[in-house]
């Protein structure tokens, strides 16, 4: 399947600079059932990748894409309700332990959230945590609308209180983006 998704992305992987044809074949065995999936398995995997993107072996591009383009989909089809509807079925199917594949533990579990809605002192809480949210945005906006030519600006809430906003310190790095066309 991964050989199908590199191929289908464009992907030739009989150029060994672009897609190493062990590497995806690796990978394709993990889908296939043919190599346990472990997080050891997956470690070594990087591992070997990344010696032979550092040894100027492969490129490591079309990894980004893949590894985007594969997000897309299992993304896509984890939240489909009708599939996990599905999935979860047969999970239970197998019993109360679920099952293996390829070494990993496929089970469906039980996930609790907590609604504290009724204990008036949390909805207190709340309230005043949704003010101080709303009162730090005003902040943050109010901080970068500052023009390069001031160090700081002064904002006024609403009960009066004058608060002076500084100029934020602006963190850049570098991010490598991977946009897909629809």
């Amino acid at each position: 399947m991964i050989i199908f998704l590199l191929i289908h992305l464009g992907i030739n992987i009989h150029f060994a600079y672009f897609a190493p044809k062990q590497e995806v074949m690796e990978i394709a065995k993990v889908i296939s059932g043919e190599r346990v999936a472990s997080k050891s398995a997956a470690a070594d995997e990087t591992k070997e990748l990344r010696r032979a993107i550092l040894e100027g072996e492969i490129s490591p591009l079309p990894y980004f894409v893949a590894a985007k383009y594969v997000e897309e989909v299992f993304d896509s089809l984890t939240k489909d309700e009708a599939v996990k509807e599905i999935a979860t079925s047969e999970i239970e199917s197998y019993g109360r332990g679920g099952f293996q594949f390829n070494g990993a533990r496929v089970e469906a579990v039980n996930r609790s959230e907590y609604d504290y809605s009724n204990t008036p002192k949390w909805v207190e809480l709340e309230a005043q945590i949704k003010q101080l949210r709303a009162l730090q945005k005003a902040i943050e906006d109010a901080a970068k609308a500052i023009p390069d030519r001031l160090a700081a600006t002064m904002i006024v809430t609403e009960d009066g209180e004058e608060i002076v906003v500084n100029k934020p310190l602006r963190k850049t790095s570098t991010i490598i983006k991977t946009t897909l066309p629809k």
